[in-house]
């Protein structure tokens, strides 16, 4: 579930790295991908097929729920940080929960500058999974526009209408 916002949150963290290709010329219009990749990006061959496909599509924004990066702290392999390199795109990561060995959540990816993020837990009953929503404020030149990625609980409709009142 991807929400695109003409507004802005408060900020808990700042602005990612930028890619190493030159700087997107500002446009009127873009283009906004969202894809659940349900935890399937474990080696360079997943994110080359994906990176491909975004590629294909001319997306300028992506937002991509379930992927894994790193423990903070280690350096396993991270899909995040590959697919961003992959896309020549920023990145941002939004943890939801640790997951087999990896931190796993929402990221956002963007041909344009991300300038303000913050990850929001959502509610969930005891014991179910974690979830959270990953906000970002992306100059796409002509303003600056809030969106957001994050995966709603498909088991529980109660836990889904707490989530997306909390959003």
């Amino acid at each position: 579930l991807a929400f695109v916002l003409n507004s802005c949150a408060p900020t808990k963290e700042t602005a990612v790295a930028p890619p190493a290709g030159e700087k997107k010329p500002l446009t009127a219009t873009f283009k906004i991908l969202s894809v659940n990749v349900r935890h399937t990006l474990k080696a360079k061959s997943d994110i080359r097929r994906l990176a491909k496909l975004i590629k294909s599509t001319g997306a300028d924004i992506v937002a991509v729920q379930q992927i894994e990066r790193s423990e903070e702290g280690k350096t396993d392999f991270d899909a995040v940080q590959e697919l961003a390199k992959q896309t020549e795109m920023y990145d941002y990561f939004g943890k939801a929960r640790y997951f087999e060995g990896f931190d796993s959540g929402n990221a956002l990816f963007s041909t344009y500058p991300v300038k303000q993020t913050v990850v929001q837990q959502l509610p969930v009953e005891e014991g179910r999974v974690r979830r959270s929503l990953a906000f970002g404020v992306i100059d796409v030149g002509l303003k600056e526009i809030g969106v957001s990625s994050t995966e709603l609980d498909e088991e529980s409709s109660s836990d889904r209408v707490k989530e997306a009142g909390e959003i």
